[in-house]
């Protein structure tokens, strides 16, 4: 075989071989087609100061459904149910969630939490009622490009009514399932 044959022959193989692995990563990039149901579910840990002490909760739930449209975000179809939550003060505690609620796709991907979007009260600490976000807020998490969203010590604005209540660091972990892939868009 000649030279100049062994040369096109070899051009025609790298041409097939990065039209391939273009597919293949494009393929990899999994998006989800509009309709699709999606569940996000995981858990979150927050500390805030309640009238002057550090008060760690943890919740082992957080279950929201949303179905993908043709948008950057992925609205839940309601506000996202937070249950399981307990205190550093031996409390149970009640979070009520309410507004709509999305993820961004971003990049980089982020939690949106609506005007008054939740509020938290405990049995410990009679009378008090903490309001996550008095104003919307967007908490920025890391995406792992599969099907997880971990947002990791981020501020999160609060106002108590029967308590003082300041800003309280949050730590959520969401897993979408299906898995979108790699993130955005959401269509």
């Amino acid at each position: 075989m000649s030279i100049r044959k062994k040369t096109v022959l070899a051009v025609l193989g790298v041409g097939a071989m990065l039209i391939t692995t273009g597919a293949a990563r494009y393929a990899g990039h999994n998006s989800l087609t509009s309709g699709t149901v999606v569940t996000i579910a995981g858990g979150l840990h927050f500390e805030e100061d309640i009238d002057g002490v550090q008060v760690d909760v943890t919740c082992t739930s957080f279950v929201a459904k949303a179905v993908v449209g043709g948008a950057a975000n992925l609205h839940f179809a309601s506000s996202p149910a937070i249950t399981g939550c307990t205190d550093s003060l031996a409390g149970t505690d009640t979070i009520t969630t309410s507004g709509t609620w999305y993820l961004h796709a971003g990049p980089p991907m982020k939690l949106a939490i609506p005007t008054a979007g939740a509020t938290f009260s405990s049995n410990a600490i009679p009378g008090c009622v903490v309001t996550w976000a008095p104003a919307s807020v967007m908490l920025k998490g890391h995406y792992n490009s599969v099907n997880t969203e971990q947002i990791t010590d981020k501020l999160l604005p609060v106002t108590g009514s029967g308590c003082t209540a300041d800003g309280m660091k949050t730590w959520v972990k969401l897993v979408m399932t299906p898995s979108p892939g790699a993130v955005p868009p959401w269509n």
